[in-house]
């Protein structure tokens, strides 16, 4: 989910996305979701075996997924968390049939919202149910264009080799339809991956001997499942500036993809962690309506493109180092993975 201010592009970007989809048949009116309840999200998903819920404003269907009648935030959180684990669940409803959802559900979420509707969502998921740990939230320095920036931004697309992203997911689609392939991490990789595990999982159990509150995070799971689509997404386009045959794309992640991975999820979830601590003075001083909670996070927001602006070499590596200090209690236990190769 990405975050930005009214007037910045977020939906022509979920709208360009959506029709390459469309264009190849990955995505269908039956499945494609924009807005629903929790009992319509289940019935989609128990009759199409699948769900793609996709909306430039996203704020609308996870709301009613995150409140119950008393409004207290818990809700069909459930719902969310085991479709993202890929556990099967039962949903008996008092009217209608009971309705199963299969493991391993083909299920995602993406979409983007304005930075009050934001500051809100994040302070509901902030609950203790670990929904929050589930997101990539990100807020990117972005700004309306003016009509010069416009067509200089036209004219540069024009030029590139490689202008749509509609024969990319055409290739990802073709070298995946009727056949399952398995990505592993490569034994570099592996390698590293396990060290962050075990990381995670000292800084988890010296919390619990000092009685504190173990640190939460699916950064783990998330890491592999982005080095997966950067693996793909890297082959495809390579292929396709060289206009080489796009058909298999390797199967073992590097030890470089991998890193990728790590920067950016550790990027990503250093703005949310700051973002939920920011806010959090509102859940004790009762201040938790969305305009006085969005007005803080509007003012963080502000601050954090300062430091961009004033600083754009570190502050990848800023986020990512507060990030790693909060994971493993300290930044020599975060060495291994001291030196990333850039993201971009």
């Amino acid at each position: 989910m990405s975050v930005g201010h009214p007037g910045t592009g977020k939906l022509p970007a979920i709208e360009t996305v959506l029709a390459a989809l469309r264009d190849i048949g990955t995505i269908t009116k039956q499945t494609l979701v924009s807005a629903t309840t929790s009992s319509g999200l289940v019935k989609t998903i128990s009759k199409q075996g699948k769900a793609f819920v996709a909306s430039p404003e996203l704020f609308g269907i996870l709301n009613k997924l995150l409140k119950n009648d008393e409004d207290n935030a818990t809700g069909d959180v459930q719902l969310l968390c085991k479709l993202w684990s890929g556990e099967s669940a039962s949903y008996h409803f008092a009217t209608e049939a009971t309705r199963e959802t299969e493991s391993n559900t083909a299920f995602s979420l993406l979409g983007s919202t304005q930075i009050q509707n934001a500051a809100l969502l994040i302070f509901r998921m902030d609950k203790g149910h670990g929904l929050l740990d589930r997101f990539l939230i990100s807020v990117p320095n972005a700004r309306k264009p003016t009509p010069e920036q416009e067509e200089e931004a036209t004219e540069y697309l024009e030029r590139l080799q490689l202008k749509q992203f509609q024969p990319v997911f055409a290739s990802l689609h073709a070298a995946h339809k009727d056949i399952t392939r398995s990505y592993r991490l490569n034994a570099a990789a592996a390698e590293l991956h396990k060290h962050l595990k075990t990381d995670h999982v000292n800084a988890v159990n010296a919390a619990i001997e000092k009685g504190e509150v173990p640190p939460k995070s699916k950064g783990t799971d998330l890491v592999t499942r982005v080095a997966v689509t950067f693996n793909a997404i890297d082959y495809f386009i390579d292929s396709l500036l060289n206009e080489e045959p796009a058909k298999n794309p390797p199967e073992h992640i590097t030890e470089a993809c991998y890193k990728k991975a790590v920067q950016y999820v550790e990027y990503l979830h250093a703005q949310k962690e700051m973002v939920a601590n920011f806010i959090k003075p509102n859940e004790k001083q009762n201040y938790s309506s969305e305009s006085t909670t969005g007005k803080r996070l509007d003012a963080f927001q502000k601050a954090l493109y300062r430091h961009e602006a004033s600083n754009p070499d570190c502050c990848s590596s800023w986020l990512a180092t507060y990030q790693r200090k909060r994971n493993y209690g300290s930044l020599e236990n975060a060495n291994r993975m001291n030196s990333y190769p850039s993201y971009t």
